[in-house]
């Protein structure tokens, strides 16, 4: 009898054991540092992930599995739950025809207040990076409850699908929040080299830090992908030099 509790006991122990090595782990921030250069690496690097794509794959069959993927993925935590949604925003301007960075805006309740993408592509507009639309969009609004000295609130937190470029970590520091991002891009982003920053940006980036969000290695590789979906946009040929 007591080696058949033990023998059970013991199954139980593998079974959840397995279970937790199944589930995406949270860690905080995954970091790239080469871009993807071409589709040849794209699909490379799209089959390391449970997406089902396959080489040559057109783009809206990869978009529906990263959709299809994104719908059924579970945050372990109400801040992953954040960077999913942040992702999904990517995700959207992905699928309006524009670059994959996403980002949502949440307030000291922990409500997520406002969410956008990038739209450059869709606008024709130079400024509407994700992280800029996002604040645009949300302090022209009426009820918006920036303050005199144009910064929100205190505890206004930013979720970005990607580490913020030079401009836009600027201007979320100038609101006065700070930022979580899902991945980490070593070749465009600006947090992680504050030091090459005139003293003046450089403190006020420093009281209002960029750091990494809370997602799971797996989540961080998709928004990475979304990020570089850029390889299926037609390119304007290069001009002879005069």
């Amino acid at each position: 009898m007591r080696n058949r509790y033990a023998i059970k006991e013991r199954f139980i122990f593998i079974f959840l054991v397995a279970c937790l090595l199944l589930q995406p782990a949270i860690v905080i921030g995954s970091n790239f540092s080469q871009p993807i250069k071409n589709k040849s690496e794209f699909y490379t690097f799209a089959k390391t992930l449970p997406l089902n794509i396959k080489d040559n794959d057109d783009y809206q069959v990869i978009l529906k599995n990263v959709e299809k993927y994104l719908n059924n993925y579970r945050p372990k935590s109400d801040k992953e739950a954040y960077s999913l949604e942040a992702t999904k925003q990517a995700l959207y301007g992905c699928q309006s025809g524009g670059f994959g960075i996403g980002a949502v805006l949440v307030d000291p309740k922990g409500k997520i207040v406002e969410r956008a993408y990038n739209e450059m592509r869709q606008q024709a507009r130079s400024d509407l990076h994700g992280e800029m639309n996002l604040l645009t969009k949300f302090e022209t609004k009426r009820t918006s409850p920036v303050e005199k000295n144009f910064r929100l609130p205190p505890n206004y937190v930013v979720y970005s699908s990607a580490e913020p470029c030079p401009m836009c970590m600027i201007r979320l520091a100038s609101a006065g929040v700070t930022t979580y991002y899902v991945f980490g891009n070593d070749f465009d982003s600006m947090s992680r080299h504050l030091d090459r920053l005139p003293g003046l940006w450089r403190k006020i980036c420093e009281k209002h830090p960029c750091a990494p969000a809370e997602a799971s290695e797996e989540l961080s590789r998709v928004a990475y992908l979304l990020f570089y979906t850029t390889v299926f946009f037609d390119k304007d040929p290069e001009k002879p030099a005069k």
